[in-house]
């Protein structure tokens, strides 16, 4: 199998892992695997643990909100792994993940991968800690955005409430006016 040392170096989980580690890593844990536009990479909700590795190419990030409805929240541009939560904790997966065009992805099977890390510790603890920080990064990023639509939320109820009191307040006139007439 023919994979890129140094754009799978780019990524940041495997970032400052030896070409040697690389190679062990996908000779005995990943494979190749093509998608299509629209097609499913990973399933929000569904339940496994390998990693994807997308060495180029767009993929769209979506969260289900209820009710058959999803909504696109980013759009990611390889090189880049994808999976790494589940991975980590073995819970179902947080979002859908779905290529923008026909892609070529490594599945890293996340069981194996886990038997080969327990037998080179150092690299295993390398991984996790650069997963460590790239959910760290994800979750700024994600409280970043939550604050800004909170502080949006709060200028429209502001605005709302200021448009509701104006309202109130002409009605109130209107009555008075219309009470004071049929006096």
């Amino acid at each position: 199998m023919e994979y890129d040392i140094a754009l799978i170096q780019q990524t940041n989980i495997f970032k400052d892992l030896s070409a040697f580690k690389i190679k062990q890593i996908f000779e005995g844990c990943a494979s190749l695997k093509d998608f299509e536009p629209g097609e499913k990479i990973i399933e929000e909700g569904g339940v496994d643990d390998d990693l994807y590795f997308v060495p180029k190419g767009k993929v769209q990030v979506e969260l289900e909100l209820g009710h058959d409805q999803c909504r696109q929240v980013n759009t990611i541009q390889g090189p880049v792994v994808l999976g790494e939560i589940s991975f980590l904790d073995k819970s179902p997966r947080s979002a859908t993940i779905i290529p923008a065009e026909s892609l070529c992805v490594y599945v890293i099977d996340g069981s194996s991968l886990d038997e080969l890390l327990e037998e080179m510790p150092h690299t295993g603890h390398k991984i996790k800690h650069n997963i460590a920080l790239s959910v760290a990064k994800t979750v700024r990023h994600l409280n970043d955005l939550i604050s800004r639509e909170m502080q949006k939320s709060r200028l429209l109820h502001k605005k709302a409430a200021e448009l509701g009191s104006h309202r109130y307040n002409e009605a109130i006139t209107n009555l008075a006016y219309h009470i004071h007439l049929s006096v």
